[in-house]
């Protein structure tokens, strides 16, 4: 009998990242557009594997609606892996983002 479990998990990241919005460099009429940039930390988990632990540091666009309060995302972001052993690699990511007030 076969597992649908993959033989080799690549784990699930867990990442906290502070930006800085620049709204200076996009005017459109209504909401907002600026470009973000960042940087965080990353923690990897992964079944049977060590523990991955680096940098992230994020570029991208966001479209904030009128009313301030959500806003849809793209982002690349390079990574840094430092321990168990050095790696870099991209990731990217779009969504919805919701402000809290």
């Amino acid at each position: 009998m076969r597992s649908s479990r993959p033989r080799h998990r690549r784990g699930r990241p867990r990442e906290r990242t502070a930006l800085q919005h620049t709204f200076n460099v996009i005017d459109v009429d209504r909401g907002a557009f600026p470009l973000y940039f960042g940087i965080g930390a990353r923690v990897m988990v992964r079944q049977d594997q060590d523990t991955k632990f680096g940098l992230r540091v994020p570029l991208g666009l966001e479209y904030i609606f009128g009313s301030g309060g959500a806003g849809l995302f793209f982002e690349a972001a390079p990574i840094l892996d430092l321990a168990p052993e050095s790696d870099v690699g991209v990731n990217g990511a779009a969504g919805i983002r919701y402000y809290f007030r």
